[in-house]
């Protein structure tokens, strides 16, 4: 987190803010998109206290997207608040990040975007990733790209003119071990005596020898809590319910 605050923050002192883009990779539930969701909330702090010159936060999911072109009619909309096709948001785009010194306060603003999944973004010829890692080269663009995927290698399958403009500043998120997993995991039981630590570790140790993922480490121990809580139901409902057997005459058990 100190490093993407460190990048913002560098390049938003900046006049231009030329060129700055940012590529955060690793494997999934490692808290890439939370860490940086966490750095922009403390960034919006330091705007309202005025320790921090304003700007604008867009957030893109690339899995939200009903194709990579799309994106251009996202980021138009949550700039502008106009919708329009994606062809004429791209030439609209153009124009604003490629032209000169803005005359609306807004637009003279620096932009961070975010965009997760980004190799989802990768089509055919690459125009889309191109496009938008090109418009921070362009002097008074005033825009911070900030891309995430789980890919490590990304920029270096990509076509070198794409490559060259992403994969200059690089964050890389490893996974978990298990220590970091079990605190994960203790920190959302705090004051909650409801698993034993041996369980614990157990679920820690397991996912940090297969991915490292939190996300699943949590999946586990809400999982086993909703079983738990399941057969403890059955049981107190089964003994609830049970009626005593009594002999007949007959030989044959039956209820009262």
């Amino acid at each position: 987190m100190e490093e993407i605050i460190s990048f913002i923050k560098g390049a938003i002192c900046e006049d231009q803010c030329l060129g700055r883009c940012l590529y955060i990779h690793g494997v999934p539930g490692t808290g890439k998109t939370m860490s940086v969701l966490a750095v922009m909330k403390k960034l919006r702090s330091e705007v309202e206290a005025g320790s921090m010159r304003p700007c604008c936060f867009v957030e893109i999911n690339g899995l939200k997207l009903s194709s990579p072109e799309a994106i251009y009619r996202v980021i138009y909309e949550a700039l502008s608040g106009h919708r329009v096709g994606w062809k004429k948001a791209l030439h609209l785009l153009n124009e604003r990040f490629s032209g000169g010194p803005k005359v609306d306060n807004r637009e003279n603003q620096p932009c961070i975007l975010l965009i997760d999944e980004l190799d989802l973004l990768v089509t055919r010829n690459q125009s889309v990733l191109y496009n938008i890692l090109d418009w921070p080269t362009k002097p008074h663009s005033k825009l911070i790209v900030i891309g995430i995927a789980n890919t490590m290698d990304l920029p270096e399958k990509l076509l070198p003119r794409i490559s060259s403009r992403m994969g200059i500043q690089r964050l890389c998120f490893g996974p978990y071990n298990y220590q970091q997993l079990q605190e994960i995991i203790l920190s959302r039981l705090e004051d909650i005596d409801a698993f034993e630590k041996q369980a614990v570790e157990f679920a820690s140790r397991k996912v940090a020898a297969i991915s490292g993922d939190y996300r699943r480490a949590l999946e586990i121990c809400r999982r086993a809590a909703e079983l738990a809580d399941y057969q403890l139901k059955q049981s107190l409902q089964s003994s609830m319910t049970t009626p005593p057997l009594h002999s007949s005459a007959t030989g044959k058990h039956t209820a009262r």
